[in-house]
């Protein structure tokens, strides 16, 4: 027989049934208010991490917050690649134009100098021409902002 076993006293002899059976209902006490005392302990350990993983997700961004300002950024991405190009558009029209028209006037100045021939007529047509595209150019981009920008 086991000797740890409480149906034996310390003197190696036998206990009554009686005794036998309060010392295991004892033990048994003793085991579940340990078994309780740890399930407590790892309840609290939970409890904690519960509390911060809500503490954590509220520094997240949610995926609709996310979604509406990556959609406003790219518009306002779009909005300035559409004006540095109008502008880049703007520029380079302008210049190449102003050129033209110097080189032109230029011409026409060297022809009126000679005389009024053929060469200095068509020149000067070219110099008109080049004039009415500048202006239509400007009428045609301040035509593109009103219908584009809706009038702003």
């Amino acid at each position: 027989m086991n000797e740890g076993s409480p149906v034996h006293d310390r003197n190696g002899g036998t206990v009554p049934l009686k005794e036998y059976i309060e010392a295991l209902i004892a033990e048994r006490d003793k085991a579940v208010k340990e078994g309780l005392r740890q399930m407590e302990q790892r309840l609290a350990t939970l409890n904690e991490l519960r509390a911060e993983v809500s503490q954590d997700r509220n520094l997240f961004l949610t995926r609709d917050k996310y979604d509406s300002e990556h959609r406003a950024l790219e518009n306002r991405v779009d909005d300035l690649a559409t004006r540095a190009l109008e502008d880049e558009a703007k520029h380079v029209n302008a210049e190449k134009y102003q050129a033209d028209f110097a080189a032109l006037k230029a011409e026409v100045r060297a022809l009126d100098k000679k005389s009024a021939s053929s060469e200095a007529v068509a020149a000067y047509k070219r110099l008109m021409y080049a004039a009415i595209g500048t202006g239509l150019l400007a009428f045609g981009i301040a035509f593109f902002n009103l219908v584009t920008k809706g009038g702003a």
